[in-house]
């Protein structure tokens, strides 16, 4: 079995570090605008809406912005390296677990639930504001926030989470690779002293 040198790791971490790194950034410039377009489009689809008057729609907005200027930074703070990624590694399921049945269904950033729950913070935010403005609830299916599916500034999240799993996968299979050798590299070191103190 050929040994795997620390430095291979290493290399993929870095790998997985530039992704999660792609990732951060798409994700805070998504979602500084997320809650001001999806409060629109409850505003703008809701019949009741007129019962809004314009300073209060100028009031709503402007939270709105402020919310997606605060969601973004915490984003960029609580989702720094290495933070939530490599524990996802560790839970990380077996590669079979993650292949979808349905070719459509691929795995996305809810499938890891350290990222998700930081990723989906946001929700509560944006509920309370549609609350507060008397807008509707969220009907779309799956409700809450939805990752983005087109390309924003030149990074596309789909492609990006592809790498993430294939990353999460070889870093836990270097690591257990690692830890096989480091454990009979171990044995052979017990092994030689006892000869040697016979």
């Amino acid at each position: 079995m050929a040994t795997i040198a620390p430095e291979t790791l290493t290399a993929a971490e870095h790998r997985l570090r530039e992704t999660t790194d792609s990732m951060v950034r798409l994700l805070m410039e998504h979602t500084l605008t997320y809650p001001e377009g999806e409060l629109r489009r409850r505003f703008v689809g809701s019949e009741g809406a007129g019962h809004i008057g314009d300073d209060e729609l100028r009031q709503l907005r402007q939270s709105a912005a402020l919310l997606g200027k605060s969601t973004s930074t915490r984003l960029e703070r609580e989702l720094a390296w290495p933070g939530p990624w490599l524990l996802s590694v560790a839970q990380m399921p077996p590669a079979p677990a993650l292949v979808a049945v349905d070719a459509e269904q691929k795995t996305t950033l809810r499938d890891f639930p350290l990222i998700w729950s930081v990723v989906a913070a946001i929700d509560a935010e944006v509920e309370a504001l549609a609350t507060r403005y008397k807008l509707p609830a969220d009907d779309r299916t799956p409700v809450g926030y939805q990752p983005p599916k087109i390309f924003v500034s030149g990074a596309y999240l789909p492609q990006l989470t592809e790498r993430l799993v294939k990353l999460f996968h070889e870093i836990a299979d270097l690591r257990d690779q690692l830890e096989a050798a480091n454990a009979q590299a171990r044995r052979t070191n017990r092994e030689r002293r006892w000869q040697q103190a016979g």
